[in-house]
């Protein structure tokens, strides 16, 4: 399987900042809430953070023959996914069904995201293509996970009068993967 992944991310100094503000803004807002002292260390790293991740992936081998591509890209702040899922069937009697996965990843983390179904039937199936693309689809609101973290730390961070994070402040990566639909 080959797999590459273009982060839109400044520089790794930068990344670095970003994830001790973001940690910081946490745990300022995490001890405030317990002891009652403000530390004045949250800022939100959304200023260094990129603003959507892309990841691209190909399996000659999966499922037995069955070929299979994806990419997506992902916008962290609107939990927002853009997928194109292709797979082709090799087989004259059989058809490929895939099923891509979306997981992102945090600092502390993966959460599951988006999926995306295709199925190419087989070579000798006049009813449909032996290789068959979804084409872009835009998946939004798909990442509970995500969501449910936010609103959780964002809660901490707003009662304490501190500026709420993002989704781009929490994300670090994403990564697709395939399996039988």
């Amino acid at each position: 399987m080959y797999t590459s992944i273009d982060l839109d991310r400044p520089s790794a100094a930068a990344h670095a900042r970003r994830t001790w503000r973001s940690k910081a803004a946490v745990t300022s807002a995490a001890l405030t809430a317990i002891t009652g002292i403000g530390l004045g260390l949250a800022e939100p790293a959304s200023a260094d953070a990129p603003t959507s991740y892309t990841v691209s992936s190909h399996s000659q081998g999966w499922n037995g023959g069955c070929e299979a591509w994806a990419s997506v890209t992902y916008y962290p702040n609107s939990d927002t996914a853009v997928m194109n899922s292709t797979v082709r069937s090799p087989y004259l009697f059989a058809a490929c069904r895939l099923r891509t996965h979306l997981q992102v990843q945090g600092e502390d983390g993966v959460w599951e995201g988006a999926d995306q179904f295709v199925t190419a039937c087989a070579v000798l199936d006049p009813t449909c293509a032996s290789t068959i693309s979804t084409g872009d689809q835009t998946l939004v609101g798909q990442t509970p996970g995500l969501t449910a973290e936010l609103a959780r730390i964002n809660k901490i961070l707003v009662k304490h009068h501190q500026e709420p994070l993002s989704g781009q402040d929490l994300v670090t990566g994403v990564s697709i993967s395939f399996s039988q639909a």
